[in-house]
C-alpha cells in the first residue's frame, strides 16, 4: 500500500498527464516505436500502470478495496501466510518421499 501512495505522490509532483504518459499502459507503444517523452520500457507498463492514479478519490477507493480484499484473504490464509504470500520469493513446495505437499503459497 505504501508503494501505491508513494507512486501517487510522485505522479502529483510530476503532473498526472506526465505520469500517465510515462508510466501508463499504452498498447500502441508495444509496436516498438519511440516516443518523444521519457517513458518506462513498454513491457513494464502493465505493471507500472497499476500504480498510477488519476486523483485522490481514485487512490482512496483503491486503498479501501485493497484493505477490504486483504482482510478477507487474511481471514482465509492467516496473517503469516498472507505476509509470506506477499513478500517471499517463490520456492518449490517441500516434499516427503517424493510426494508434493499442498501449501498455502500464492506464488
Amino acid at each position: 500500500m505504501a508503494v501505491t501512495v508513494l507512486a501517487w505522490l510522485v505522479a502529483i509532483f510530476v503532473g498526472p498527464d506526465s505520469a500517465a504518459l510515462s508510466l501508463g499502459f499504452i498498447p500502441a507503444r508495444l509496436s516498438g516505436l519511440p516516443v518523444p517523452w521519457f517513458a518506462l520500457p513498454a513491457l513494464l507498463t502493465p505493471l507500472s500502470a497499476t500504480l498510477v492514479h488519476s486523483g485522490f478519490i481514485h487512490l482512496a477507493f483503491n486503498m479501501l478495496v485493497f484493505v477490504w480484499c486483504g482482510t478477507a484473504v487474511e481471514r482465509v490464509l492467516g496473517r503469516a501466510a498472507l505476509l509470506d504470500c506477499t513478500w517471499s520469493a517463490p520456492s518449490p513446495p517441500p516434499s516427503r518421499n517424493g510426494e508434493s505437499i499442498p501449501t498455502a503459497r500464492c506464488r
